[in-house]
């Protein structure tokens, strides 16, 4: 009995870790890109992109955001905010310490906190799921920033088509077509 206890316990332990990284069936993952367009016109600015829900400081790291305005991705469960810090208080050091010698949360969360910062946008996605028959191929966000508010949405959406696939919808769509008209043809001939 007590085997089988301990195998429960231990299949409840492990499944959410096997189904972590499962697409359900009838979808399809799409690669969604985001940017911060005017970065440069902060020279004074450092920015940080951080995992801030979901999985956590420790699956979702600080991440320096580089003067190209790419906000790197992120695991699925990571719901990203965007942080401005002055030059004067940004220290690489600290964020070393977060992201890879602090494993308490509570830690963790004091030294983040210890940062004088400034979120600037919030709830940036870079995982997404569709369904499998969604013509869309990828999406890319495009963000302004203004320092007196935080953004929740992009100022810009760019999605690319699989036109592959419009053609295929399109062809099956014409050839069904094409057969209901000569089967109503051959019905009105009887």
């Amino acid at each position: 009995m007590k085997k089988y206890f301990v195998f429960v316990v231990l299949l409840i332990l492990i499944f959410p870790l096997i189904n972590a990284d499962i697409i359900m069936p009838g979808e399809k993952r799409i690669n969604i890109e985001n940017k911060i367009d005017n970065l440069n016109e902060f020279p004074d600015y450092v920015f940080i992109s951080v995992g801030t829900e979901g999985a956590g400081l420790w699956m979702c790291p600080i991440k320096i955001i580089e003067s190209e305005g790419i906000i790197q991705e992120y695991h699925k469960y990571c719901y990203i905010s965007i942080y401005a810090i002055s030059k004067g208080n940004f220290n690489q050091t600290l964020i070393g310490r977060i992201n890879n010698e602090s494993k308490d949360y509570d830690e963790i969360l004091e030294l983040f906190d210890s940062i004088p910062k400034q979120k600037v946008i919030e709830n940036v996605r870079s995982y997404k799921t569709i369904p499998k028959i969604s013509i869309v191929k990828d999406i890319s966000n495009f963000y302004e920033i203004d320092l007196s508010k935080v953004k929740i949405k992009p100022d810009k959406i760019k999605k690319q088509i699989n036109y592959g696939e419009v053609l295929i919808y399109l062809l099956i769509s014409l050839i069904a077509l094409i057969l209901i008209i000569e089967i109503k043809k051959r019905e009105n001939k009887k």
